[in-house]
This record gives C-alpha cells, structure tokens and sequence, in this order.
C-alpha cells in the first residue's frame, strides 16, 4: 500500500525524487489505514521551490496558503508549499537533510521515492506497540515548545500516557527550558502560539478526553502554559467535545471571569496561525 501511495503521489506530482514522513507512513503500516489525504513530503534542497510549484500548478494543484517558512534545530531554515488536488492536500517541505525528519522515535520512519524503501532507524512500530516515546535529536537544541508541542500531539494520537516517568522527564525538561526560553522574533513567538493551539487539538483529538486533561495537569503543563487554569476541577461528569471550540468553551466555563478573560486573550492569539482554518474559526467565533 505504502509503494502505491508513493507511485500516486507521483503520478499526480511528477516528482521525481522525495521523501514520505509523517503520519501517512505510520499509519499506513500500523493500524492500515487506506485513505489518506494530508501527506508530508519533504524535497533535498530549495532552489526548486518555484519550478516545483508551477509544474504542480500545470497538474491542476491549487495551493490554498502562502509558502511558509520555519526552522528546526534554531538554525536550519524549512521552507513548506501547501498543494492541494482532488486526490491529495501535500505539505511539501523543503531542507538540505530529509533523512533526519522528525525530532520522536515516533515520526522518524520516512519511505523513498523512487527507491521505495522504508527507512525506520528508530524501531518506530516496536515503540508503538511499547507506547515509548522518546526524543532521538534536538532534545537541547531544538526549540523547546516545538518539542512540547510534538511529544504532546504523539501522546494524545496514539493513546499514550504523557505520565509514565520517562515521558515526565521529557516534559519536565522541556518546560525547564521554555521558562528560560528568550522569545527572540516572530517564528518563536508562533511556535509559542502553536504548542497552545497544540494543547486544544490534542484534549479534542484524544481517545481518552479527560484523563488526558487530567495528565496535563499532572505534569504541570497546562498550570505553566495556563496558569489561569489552575483552579479547574476535572471529575468524570466532565464532557468534551471533538472540536477545539468545543475544549475552548468547556476550559473556559470551569473558571470565573477574570481568570477566563486571561484564557480568551491567549486563545485570541491563534489569529497569527494564518494556515489553521480550524483555529482562525475559533476567534472568528469566540463567545464566552
């Protein structure tokens, strides 16, 4: 299955070489899922942004937002084309090293085109099965809400419990270092806003909604990320729907006034993720 999504990708691309990361591969082998539609590929080099762009413009892809630029390791700079067809919506990265994709044993696995291989240095489905997360490059070097922000999004997607004590480790090390993190420009600024946005899709996401609330609590991330949250009493009752509105309006309504002002103003803040339609609705919308 994996070797006809690569031919398929290509097919509507005609691109010649990429990589396939992400979740599309993972999933595929894990759980066999067939009908993947958000795909991750990366490109080795960024001298072929434009030519790339407009072949896939003569395929009949549209490209729904601007080409967006970040950076990995706070120094090697990523640039992502969105494209999208009937078939396919495709996060095109383009870096100078493809084969280190991933910062989690968990999304280290990547398939070749057109060798149509898979690559999984990092034992990916045996860590899977072991739920064993664990951080394989960047622990000190990359940005840390970025690594919070990941760790969190593998736990709440694959039923994975954020409070067994490596994964505490982990965590307690990263919120170490976001307290001493100095906010230098804009990226970092919507890195910050994006390990928030994180943390409400991974409560609307989970398979075990409240307990995994209840273990964002347990390892002091929601208190250090949303200390005007503190005071929030989790008990089975607790409804929480599939939207990240829906976490939204549920956290919002389990504090008083003041301290859901405080909360609003940092939801508010997702009006910079300009690529997250789900998350420019919720402030369009935002009533409390």
């Amino acid at each position: 299955a994996l070797k006809e999504l690569m031919l398929a990708i290509h097919a509507d691309t005609g691109i010649k070489k990429f990589t396939l990361f992400g979740g599309a591969p993972i999933d595929y082998l894990f759980y066999q899922k067939l009908n993947y539609k958000d795909i991750d590929i990366a490109i080795k080099g960024k001298k072929n942004i434009e030519n790339i762009k407009k072949q896939l413009a003569r395929r009949g892809f549209t490209f729904p937002f601007p080409l967006r630029k970040y950076t990995i390791y706070n120094k090697e700079e990523i640039f992502m084309l969105f494209a999208e067809n009937a078939r396919f919506f495709l996060d095109i990265n383009f870096m100078n090293n493809p084969d280190k994709v991933g910062q989690f044993n968990l999304e280290t696995l990547y398939c070749r085109y057109p060798e149509l291989d898979i690559i999984d240095k990092y034992h990916t489905i045996r860590a899977l099965k072991a739920k064993r997360i664990v951080c394989v490059r960047g622990i000190t070097q990359e940005n840390p809400y970025m690594l919070l922000a990941r760790l969190i999004y593998l736990c709440s997607k694959y039923t994975i419990p954020l409070t067994i004590p490596p994964h505490e480790r982990m965590i307690h090390q990263f919120l170490g270092r976001i307290k001493k993190f100095k906010i230098k420009n804009k990226f970092h600024k919507n890195t910050r806003i994006s390990l928030l946005s994180s943390i409400m899709k991974a409560i609307s996401t989970s398979k075990r909604k409240v307990s995994f609330l209840k273990e964002l609590c347990a390892t002091k991330i929601l208190s250090q990320l949303f200390p005007e949250l503190n005071e929030i009493k989790i008990d089975k009752k607790v409804i929480i729907g599939n939207t990240r509105m829906d976490v939204v309006m549920t956290l919002g309504k389990m504090v008083g006034n003041k301290e859901r002002q405080k909360f609003l103003n940092k939801i508010k803040l997702f009006k910079y993720r300009k690529w997250d339609k789900e998350d420019l609705q919720i402030v369009k919308n935002l009533r409390l």
